[in-house]
């Protein structure tokens, strides 16, 4: 089956990983913003399994995510940033964050597919505003492919509203710091078309903690929850694992008076990564639909 739930697609994500280092240095930066942009600016983080109740397990996978400033560019009307991700060093994710006053938008890139996936990539999507206490990010119908085998689809509404968290205090090497924490609540509603009277319904958090100065701390993608009713057939809860990942290293380049060159030209993107992350999702869901 080659399900292709969206909405996990443009928020797989968002930092991965290389190499580690062990000392972190950061120049005295004359304004400090939430998320400092300067290309060759990197972040590294570990990265640790959360299980379905969102205990760290480090014996289900670990890994180093690190996350690269590799340019300046005009995409899609904004001046922004590229970030490139790696998980384990190899690419992961490309992504593009611009700035206007304390807010950050954010332009999560991957090629059209062909697929609902499409409605959702290729978007500028307010990211994190420290002067709201929440907005709507997303709020649209959407269609999907749930098995090509036997051509059933979903169609259904998904949402993702964000709002302020707790502050969260961290620990980066030789200091300790109070982040801020913004959150995306996900929620997908919607019926399997083929079979009448059938409800699927798919709920997650993504987080992200910053801190002035350094940038992104941490983010974490809370365990999910998807469940399936079919009348008479099936009404499944299911629980999917999460993952945290921590900062441990990171570098923050001197801004210049340079004028850095704005580049149109076609950004590149891993789409591979997608693929490999929802198969656990895949399969579970799968074996529901066709027992």
């Amino acid at each position: 089956m080659r399900m292709k739930i969206l909405i996990l697609s443009f928020l797989i994500f968002l930092f991965a990983t290389c190499k580690k280092e062990d000392t972190v240095t950061s120049p005295q930066m004359l304004v400090q913003d939430l998320i400092p942009l300067n290309v060759g600016n990197y972040w590294i983080y570990k990265g640790v399994v959360l299980d379905v109740n969102g205990n760290p397990d480090s014996t289900a996978g670990v890994w180093q995510d690190s996350s690269v400033v590799t340019a300046q560019r005009i995409m899609a009307g904004k001046q922004a940033y590229e970030i490139t991700s790696y998980r384990n060093a190899q690419p992961s994710s490309l992504m593009y964050v611009a700035k206007d006053g304390d807010k950050y938008y954010v332009y999560f890139y991957f090629p059209s597919t062909g697929t609902p996936l499409d409605s959702l990539a290729n978007k500028w999507f307010l990211w994190v505003d420290p002067a709201s206490q929440s907005w709507n990010v997303f709020d649209q119908q959407v269609k999907f492919v749930l098995d090509s085998a036997s051509g059933l689809t979903v169609s259904g509404n998904l949402s993702v509203n964000a709002s302020k968290g707790a502050n969260e205090t961290i620990s980066i090497t030789n200091q300790t710091v109070q982040s801020e924490q913004f959150i995306w609540d996900v929620n997908l509603s919607g019926k399997i078309d083929q079979l009448p009277g059938s409800n699927l319904t798919l709920t997650f958090k993504q987080r992200w903690y910053f801190y002035k100065g350094i940038g992104l701390v941490k983010y974490q993608t809370d365990p999910m929850t998807v469940r399936i009713v079919v009348p008479l057939v099936a009404d499944t809860t299911m629980k999917f694992e999460g993952e945290r990942n921590l900062i441990v290293n990171y570098k923050l380049m001197q801004p210049t008076a340079d004028i850095v060159a704005m580049r149109n030209v076609e950004p590149r993107s891993d789409i591979f990564i997608f693929k490999k992350s929802f198969a656990p999702y895949l399969n579970a869901v799968n074996k529901v639909i066709n027992r």
